[in-house]
């Protein structure tokens, strides 16, 4: 999997790809510390996935976002951020990025934002599920059914790999656990969910876009 790397620290694009390119399967294939030089790197090689800073010397990850979803829609945009609040979520998700990680957790969460954006879902920084309300409204705001805030990350994970129609056997191989874990989470989801079959969960998917079937 291609990914850029977009921050003005040197030290925190060094750190990020020395955490990812831990795993075998993914690939820094380019870094920019301008906003100017991330939307360049982005037209020109179609990443899959682009981890942008919020905070650039010449434009906000915001503008970046959006200048990358113009050129190149396939990338998965993910911002990095010191701000664990409502407002900076809703502006990263209206100016197109796919997930939300606070700086704070990024070594822990990175990689399942990654997984989650690339399996078609939205990711909201853990750091924004305590009791304040504007947290709750950000992590709600991607979906209409608020049914869907009953999943725990793992679960929402799945639950985007099998609306787009992958058998438990390819979601243990992506995730990285056993068939058996993605048996027992997937009874979960339709149980939480109170669904009766994998088209009933295909049509929730499509009702929250997280797919779409056109």
């Amino acid at each position: 999997m291609n990914i850029v790397l977009v921050d003005d620290h040197p030290v925190v694009r060094k750190g990020l790809k020395v955490l990812l390119e831990e795993n075998e399967q993914y690939r820094i294939v380019g870094e920019a510390g301008s906003g100017a030089e991330a939307v360049h790197l982005i037209r020109s090689l179609h990443p899959e996935v682009a981890v942008i800073d919020i905070k650039l010397p010449d434009m906000n990850g915001f503008q970046v976002a959006a200048a990358a979803k113009a050129s190149s829609p396939g990338t998965r945009i993910i911002m990095l951020s010191m701000h664990a609040d409502e407002f900076h979520v809703q502006e990263a998700l209206r100016s197109g990025a796919n997930g939300y990680v606070v700086k704070n957790a990024m070594e822990h969460e990175i990689i399942d934002a990654i997984i989650t954006v690339t399996s078609g879902g939205r990711y909201v920084s853990g750091m924004l599920n305590g009791p304040s309300p504007d947290a709750q409204i950000a992590r709600e705001a991607s979906f209409r059914d608020k049914s869907l805030q009953t999943l725990t990350r793992r679960e929402h994970q799945i639950f985007c790999l099998i609306a787009q129609g992958f058998q438990n056997k390819q979601i243990a191989g992506k995730l990285f656990i056993s068939q058996r874990t993605v048996e027992t989470h997937r009874a979960n989801i339709m149980r939480k969910l109170k669904l009766g079959s994998p088209v009933e969960l295909i049509h929730l998917a499509v009702r929250n876009k997280i797919i779409d079937l056109a």
